[in-house]
């Protein structure tokens, strides 16, 4: 799987899912769906809105090249049966699995990825495909935009690698803890709470 792992302010985040999403994206949540029936998000705030309802990552595809339907699985529970979409099947898509900080009363981050599978189950020809050239070209240019925001920056114990959005940064500049223990190279910063030097 190719994975982006990122840590933005809800500002930046907002950006890039505005950026991926251009004239024909959409956003398929990964909720508990009681019919094999997805909603689709049309905008950011949606995803801010609603990431404590998620169950997985949520699924962005297009309509010029996913062209497959996402298969359905189901689960019993307690409370009747539930539908969830399965990962690796149909499309092809991107996935981004967000997750939202909050820092203050005003102030929030969001750190997760962006990323792909390699193969999908293309049900309909009842085999495993490679990710198309134009999915790994739609993630190059998402991961280009994604650099242009901000800094590679790793933990504090040197794993993971993150993309930390220049808002952010500026934040930990300030002294603001986050949350995360970051090691910024080659800067020189006032320590603090969330941030190693």
């Amino acid at each position: 799987m190719a994975e982006c792992e990122f840590i933005l302010s809800e500002c930046e985040y907002t950006k890039l899912i505005n950026y991926i999403m251009g004239i024909e994206g959409k956003l398929i949540p990964s909720l508990w769906y009681r019919t094999p029936k997805w909603t689709t998000w049309k905008f950011p705030i949606e995803i801010l809105s609603s990431c404590d309802q998620l169950n997985g990552p949520i699924f962005i595809i297009w309509e010029s090249f996913s062209i497959y339907p996402i298969k359905f699985d189901q689960v019993k529970r307690n409370d009747g049966i539930f539908y969830f979409l399965s990962q690796g099947t149909g499309g092809p898509y991107l996935n981004t699995s967000p997750w939202i900080k909050r820092i203050s009363d005003k102030t929030s981050i969001i750190t997760g990825n962006i990323h792909y599978h390699k193969k999908y189950w293309i049900e309909e020809l009842d085999k495993m495909v490679e990710a198309p050239d134009v999915l790994k070209e739609k993630y190059r240019q998402i991961i280009e935009y994604i650099q242009s925001m901000g800094s590679k920056v790793s933990a504090f114990t040197g794993k993971p690698i993150y993309w930390v959005g220049n808002e952010v940064l500026k934040m930990l500049e300030e002294g603001i803890d986050i949350g995360i223990k970051l090691k910024l190279p080659n800067r020189r910063r006032k320590p603090s709470n969330g941030l190693q030097v």
